[in-house]
């Protein structure tokens, strides 16, 4: 301990406050930088029920039965509250509550000429969430995604009815 009423204990208590601060900073920024540039990654194949969504720090997993529906649009949206995540002018990854679609885990990439992409919106049953919204950065991916996942949500569900 320093006394900061003598010039040696004030000058050495001001030292220290910029090392933790310096150090605060910098780990913040080492901390943060990943989630800047990290995308999301959707992964599935056919003979399996499961999809994973890869993002960097929320990453998601469930299966063709955790799903109701599938649906693909590029109509506005927009959340009334990030619960937990990141929200920036290019993405939105993470827990978010919207109007529309109410407690959802959103994996959203915007482009700077096109603030209306395409996106892939999974109604969730028994889940924590209602949703889960997922587009890549580039609207013809994410409409091969979209085929994708609805053809396999359609084998799997008639699958299951057949059993």
């Amino acid at each position: 301990t320093y006394n900061i009423a003598t010039k040696h204990g004030y000058f050495m208590a001001k030292k220290l406050d910029k090392i933790v601060l310096g150090a605060t900073f910098l780990l913040m920024i080492i901390l943060m930088l990943p989630s800047e540039f990290a995308t999301s990654s959707i992964s599935f194949n056919d003979n399996s029920p499961n999809i994973s969504i890869s993002s960097f720090p929320y990453s998601y997993d469930l299966d063709y039965n955790d799903i109701e529906s599938i649906t693909i649009t590029n109509k506005p949206i927009s959340f009334k509250l990030r619960t937990n995540g990141i929200a920036t002018d290019t993405k939105c990854i993470g827990n978010f509550k919207s109007d529309k679609y109410g407690k959802c885990r959103v994996y959203l990439y915007f482009n700077g000429e096109d603030d209306n992409p395409k996106y892939i919106v999974m109604k969730l049953k028994n889940n924590k969430f209602d949703y889960l919204i997922y587009n890549t950065k580039d609207d013809k991916q994410t409409e091969k995604v979209y085929s994708k996942l609805q053809k396999n949500f359609d084998w799997f569900h008639k699958k299951i009815r057949w059993l």
